[in-house]
């Protein structure tokens, strides 16, 4: 079992959030440093809090206040929105089945189709510029590339990705899904699912946690890359041929600026407001006098309001304390994941460089001796299967999808 210091420690590193000050002043003078208390928001000022770092403290023995009030995003109406191709897109566990069933509300409310996981119905909608909303669960940098364009309104959700790591392992060991039911060789003819229910929660969820890579980066990425930065971009290590340091700057300008067709929204922001999260989500679509019904009929997915119809998508905030413990334990996933939540504007800090995160990448990778990764085969970074990272990997190895050509650019999405 992992030890308190370690889990405090790991909590720490990950800068998570401020120690409670009874906690914290002693520590803090020993070591000859002064404690600021984090700003207070004007009383109305519209915040997310992410209060489920409180599990974490209990768990631990501390109790720490959060450091960074994260600011709801708020976005002017995209006028006529209704009458373009939404698209609505998601991460594993970052709120996907909500939103899809919300929308599925709106789609018959503004009488347009609704495609979830449809590649070829969405692609028809994108090409003919017609009335719909397409939801990618596995949005990635190829969907922008195929599909975004400067007017075309892009709502996207993401989660901190420690916690995606965590709902996704439980999930997992009770879910339905047929590929959670396929023997792997890589565990002895069990599946993933079996894997799971028999080893150690400490190795399952820090294996979840690794093959949950892809979509973890995507969504740091994609979500810094449609973000005015927080922070001055990081220039790569020398190293980096003149061709990519040229692409890299691209990429960064790319995310210079604040673009009003996309509104990222927060997993965390339907727990701590659910109707003014939804508000925001369908006045930035332009939905005039439908809101109060929509918000209305959007209220029965509200856990606060009522019980889930799907509880193997809901997981107890009682059973992820020790889980995030456990994966914070591990020094790589712990540095990955501090990355990542820095991209995301979770936790403060400098921008990690494309070089640097992939070289975070590689070393996480090493340890993952499996063969079924689609980013990570047999300890080694699979080029061009990491959508947001394209020129990250064994260039040696065979690749069953070639990369595309370049990275992100300004004029691509």
């Amino acid at each position: 079992m992992i030890q308190v210091a370690v889990a405090t420690q790991a909590v720490a590193m990950l800068d998570l959030g401020e120690p409670a000050l009874s906690h914290a002043m002693p520590q803090l003078q020993s070591a000859g440093t002064s404690y600021n208390p984090p700003e207070r928001e004007p009383p109305d000022a519209r915040v997310a809090l992410n209060d489920q770092w409180r599990g974490v403290a209990q768990w631990s023995g501390v109790a720490p206040i959060p450091s960074r009030r994260l600011r709801a995003e708020v976005r002017e109406p995209m006028p006529g929105a209704w009458n373009s191709t939404i698209l609505l897109g998601t991460h594993h566990k970052s709120g996907t089945v909500l939103l899809a069933k919300v929308f599925r509300i709106a789609a018959k409310v503004f009488e347009v189709p609704r495609h979830k996981n449809n590649y070829t119905a969405c692609a028809r909608l994108f090409e003919t510029h017609a009335r719909g909303i397409c939801i990618d669960e596995h949005v990635n940098a190829n969907s922008m590339r195929e599909w975004l364009r400067p007017q075309q309104p892009f709502i996207h959700a993401v989660r901190h990705p420690l916690e995606m790591c965590v709902s996704a392992y439980i999930y997992h060991k009770q879910g339905a899904e047929p590929w959670l039911l396929k023997p792997l060789q890589d565990f002895g003819g069990v599946s993933l699912m079996q894997h799971y229910k028999t080893v150690d929660p400490t190795e399952g969820v820090r294996f979840e946690c690794r093959r949950m890579v892809t979509e973890l980066v995507e969504s740091a990425i994609l979500y810094n890359r449609t973000q005015p930065p927080t922070t001055a971009p990081v220039r790569p290590r020398g190293h980096l041929p003149r061709s990519r340091l040229t692409r890299y700057v691209r990429a960064v300008a790319a995310g210079t600026h604040r673009r009003r067709n996309v509104l990222s929204i927060r997993f965390e922001e339907f727990d701590s407001d659910f109707d003014d999260t939804f508000s925001r989500i369908f006045s930035f679509l332009d939905s005039g006098a439908a809101i109060p019904s929509l918000l209305k009929e959007a209220a029965q997915y509200d856990l606060k309001r009522a019980q889930p119809g799907d509880e193997k998508h809901v997981s107890a905030s009682e059973d992820k304390a020790p889980l995030r413990a456990f994966i914070l334990g591990d020094a790589l996933l712990r540095g990955l994941l501090d990355s990542l939540s820095s991209l995301l504007g979770y936790t403060p800090g400098r921008l990690v460089a494309p070089n640097e995160l992939c070289d975070q990448l590689r070393a996480l990778c090493a340890t993952t001796n499996v063969k079924f990764l689609q980013w990570c085969l047999s300890g080694r970074v699979a080029l061009g299967q990491i959508a947001s990272l394209p020129e990250c990997g064994d260039d040696s190895r065979p690749r069953s999808v070639p990369p595309p050509a370049g990275s992100l650019r300004s004029s691509e999405w």
